[in-house]
């Protein structure tokens, strides 16, 4: 009987030891995480609207189509891909439209939270 005695120990302190090293490696994870810096990398998406072709009058037409939109549809949400710095997700978000912005360029989406107010509107 002895032995199976010493094998209960031996499996309890082994469980004990594992928890304490788990939980070791998520303090650690976490600490790295908090610590993490965002710095984002420039794409050729980052002056889109400065480098493209449109004109004042295109773009002033777009906004009002999108605008347009957005008041005969009264959509629940609205998702937009491919948002660039957001300024046609705000057409939806400042109607309190749930809008999601997506892009590939991160700091075009660091722009658009940059430009809404969050306390008042979700993006």
């Amino acid at each position: 009987m002895q032995p199976v005695k010493n094998a209960k120990i031996s499996q309890s302190s082994s469980l004990q030891m594992s928890m304490g090293v788990n939980l070791s490696l998520i303090e650690n994870l976490e600490s790295t995480i908090k610590n993490l810096e965002w710095r984002p990398v420039g794409t050729g998406w980052g002056n889109y609207y400065n480098d493209t072709n449109y004109t004042d009058s295109s773009f002033k037409h777009k906004k009002e189509i999108v605008a347009s939109w957005v008041n005969r549809v009264s959509p629940k949400s609205v998702w937009n891909i491919g948002a660039n710095d957001g300024i046609f997700s705000r057409l939806a978000s400042g109607k309190n439209i749930p809008t999601a912005a997506f892009d590939i360029a991160q700091q075009l989406l660091k722009r658009t939270i940059g430009k809404s107010n969050l306390s008042k509107r979700k993006i």
